[in-house]
């Protein structure tokens, strides 16, 4: 039986480390553009709503990586657990609304959004460590792999973003 534990959580590390190969890309490309995507597509008089967009980019991301894992523990049978993780969830976020809210209104809702998409993730490796025997070296390298390469993708963009914006100044 121990192999067929072992072949489960490989696969979901290479599920993990595919999803995230694509969606890494795709929610940190959009946060880089965010700008000028949010002018395009929704008008200029949206255009400060692109840190928004950016935001939600980012932490869609996040609970994007967690799904292989909740499908992990509901395979093993671990629903209780996977109902706490919701539970604070949601605890986290209510505490970080009232205590960012007040002082950075919208922005303190994202953040308090961002804040529990974390803490949850980070639990549910934890747990899915714990429970399911997961590897979190194997986690980690899945997660860290893809992230690099994104974030490098996600520089490049902004730099040639940056140039383009300048050259086009130039222009007129």
């Amino acid at each position: 039986m121990q192999t067929g534990v072992d072949n489960i959580n490989s696969a979901v590390i290479k599920t993990v480390a595919a999803i995230n190969t694509i969606t890494f890309p795709i929610g940190l490309g959009f946060a880089t553009i965010a700008v000028p995507a949010t002018s395009i597509i929704l008008g200029t008089a949206w255009a400060d709503a692109a840190q928004y967009v950016a935001a939600f980019a980012i932490f869609s991301t996040l609970r994007i990586v967690q799904s292989p894992f909740n499908t992990l523990m509901t395979l093993r049978g671990h629903t209780r657990l996977l109902n706490n993780l919701v539970w604070l969830e949601f605890i986290v976020f209510v505490v970080m609304c009232a205590l960012l809210i007040p002082t950075h209104y919208l922005m303190g809702l994202i953040l308090a959004r961002m804040t529990a998409v974390i803490v949850q993730l980070l639990f549910a490796l934890i747990s899915a460590k714990n429970h399911c025997g997961v590897s979190l070296k194997s986690v980690a390298s899945s997660i860290v792999r893809p992230a690099f390469g994104a974030s490098l993708m996600s520089a490049l963009v902004h730099f040639a973003t940056i140039q383009i914006e300048g050259d086009l100044a130039k222009l007129s």
